[in-house]
């Protein structure tokens, strides 16, 4: 999302999750991969929306977890929000 407007929309139908990373593991996931049409300028949009993503309060750190971990982590804190 690029505004605050559009999460509180978001979070009125369920809850919400930032999954978020350093972005040195950003760039180290992304390599020289030109097949994703945000690739070449993440950066930019990671330091524009950063101060929003920051204000969710479901943070989930994906640095050194696999998909699976990551996952798992959700369901567990979802169970404890619900």
């Amino acid at each position: 999302f690029l505004n605050w407007d559009n999460y509180q929309i978001l979070a009125r139908s369920g809850t919400v999750f930032c999954l978020h990373t350093p972005p040195e593991t950003i760039q180290t996931r992304l390599g020289a991969d030109s097949e994703r049409p945000l690739a070449s300028n993440w950066a930019t949009l990671y330091q524009q929306r950063q101060s929003l993503y920051a204000r969710i309060p479901h943070q989930i750190d994906t640095s050194e977890r696999t998909p699976e971990e990551i996952a798992e982590q959700i369901i567990q804190l979802w169970q404890k929000l619900t």
